[in-house]
């Protein structure tokens, strides 16, 4: 236990009792949050849905954490590493934080629209007088995240600093850590870890992260070891969901030499970019296969059996011989081709598919025309904000306020600038359901008692 912990920008005691580490707080404060248990209703690669028990944004966290503190605990033990197996475990819980609705098709929505990019036609309802403006730095999931945290999460009266984390934590969920622009790799210019509200924090982030020894030259150690579990558990345990809904035909992958050499030929042109020798990729893709469950999925225990020694072995392989370097976490080549060829049987037989192709399309349009509708409303009832009653949602009211006080640093001359910052924060406090169930009252269908509570709760 160190003797002053960094939180907020803030050097302060450690916990008074002593008996958690700074990584525990920040769990402990981040299970919680309002902001925590709304994944449960955000899309992990499908909406949520109540018949069929998947993977959502939550779940999808609580695994990427479990896997994280193990390597975490490995690299420390085994290599000496540097890393905080619980500021991981914070970091990992907390990574998704800031998705809206929808997911990633929503996330690539907002950003096109606050680009400029994606005004479709200017005004969508009766309410709006014109396009929503463009904000300097625009939307991303990783920078929304870091605002959840550090600004827009409500713990105490007295604090106005999110979940009030310790620097290290925030340092270990910052995947990007620079503002939009702040990198000049081709493969990550469109990816940013905070807003200009929120940049003089991470930048005491980087600071701290420096002062500690995990600076990799480019963010924490421990945001690698975050990020790497990341993919891991999107590469293997989303598998389990669609092949349990037969949407990934494992079982015929396993059987069938045809439709296995085509869909290796499909992941081989997906990552040619990356210069992989061919050989290489089909001796790591033959490994892969070999686990795979030999049947269909029908529900008997052989059938679950299987999936289980499935994603055992699979993690097992890209947890495999890490180790860590002066540039951060080293991932073995065959770790990275064996992600590559499980995350692609996602996008092959699932996200390309024409029904899911077109769910998103409609996703985009509720996100769309919420932001546009939304805006209109708040900026009519601007006047309302102070008072004891306003006609609406309190979260929006508290995020406008917010907004209108504390984002002229970010950029945002206008009042309009900043009352579309506060709708893009209400939006991404919605799970899909109440996302949906807005629009459709929004755009006029009265029909079916809702009550309000889904609003306030």
């Amino acid at each position: 236990m160190t003797d002053e912990t960094v939180r907020g920008g803030k050097r302060i005691a450690p916990d008074r009792a002593h008996v958690r580490s700074d990584g525990e707080v920040d769990a402990d404060r981040l299970l919680y949050a309002d902001a925590f248990r709304r994944l449960s209703g955000v899309t992990q690669v499908v909406t949520p849905r109540d018949e069929f028990v998947q993977h959502d944004r939550l779940t999808h966290s609580l695994k990427v954490a479990q896997v994280a503190r193990r390597m975490a605990v490995h690299l420390r033990r085994e290599a000496g590493a540097p890393v905080d197996p619980d500021t991981v475990y914070a970091a990992s819980l907390a990574h998704d934080l800031g998705h809206p609705p929808f997911g990633h098709a929503a996330e690539r929505e907002l950003q096109g629209i606050l680009e400029g990019r994606r005004n479709r036609g200017g005004p969508v309802s009766p309410l709006a007088s014109g396009d929503v403006p463009t904000l300097p730095d625009s939307f991303e999931g990783n920078a929304q995240t870091f605002r959840v945290l550090t600004r827009i999460t409500f713990r105490k009266e007295d604090e106005r600093a999110g979940l009030n984390w310790s620097l290290r934590s925030l340092g270990a969920v910052a995947k990007y850590p620079w503002e939009r622009g702040g990198h000049t790799r081709p493969s990550l210019a469109d990816k940013w870890g905070a807003y200009g509200s929120e940049v003089d924090l991470l930048d005491r982030v980087i600071e701290e992260v420096r002062a500690l020894g995990l600076w990799t030259g480019e963010r924490s150690l421990e945001a690698d070891v975050m990020d790497w579990s990341d993919d891991i558990a999107y590469a293997v345990h989303d598998i389990e969901d669609f092949y349990r809904s037969e949407s990934i035909p494992l079982g015929r992958l396993q059987q069938d030499d045809e439709e296995w050499d085509d869909y290796l030929a499909f992941v081989a042109a997906q990552v040619a970019y990356k210069g992989w020798e061919a050989s290489d990729l089909e001796r790591v893709a033959t490994e892969v296969r070999r686990h795979l469950p030999t049947q269909p999925y029908r529900g008997s225990a052989r059938n679950r059996f299987e999936i289980r020694a499935f994603a055992i072995a699979m993690t097992r392989l890209l947890t495999g011989g890490l180790a860590c370097a002066d540039r951060g976490l080293v991932v073995p080549q065959r770790n990275r081709m064996a992600a590559e060829i499980l995350k692609n049987l996602t996008w092959r037989y699932v996200i390309n598919r024409p029904d899911v192709v077109m769910m998103q399309r409609g996703q985009q349009r509720v996100v769309r025309e919420l932001l546009w509708d939304l805006r209109e409303l708040l900026l009519e009832h601007l006047d309302t904000l102070g008072r004891s009653w306003s006609p609406l949602p309190p979260r929006l009211v508290s995020y406008g306020q917010l907004a209108l006080r504390d984002d002229a640093a970010a950029g945002y001359d206008t009042v309009e600038q900043r009352a579309t910052r506060a709708v893009v924060d209400f939006i991404c406090s919605l799970t899909d359901r109440q996302a949906g169930m807005l629009h459709l009252r929004l755009t006029g269908d009265g029909s079916g008692g809702i009550g309000h509570d889904w609003l306030t709760i």
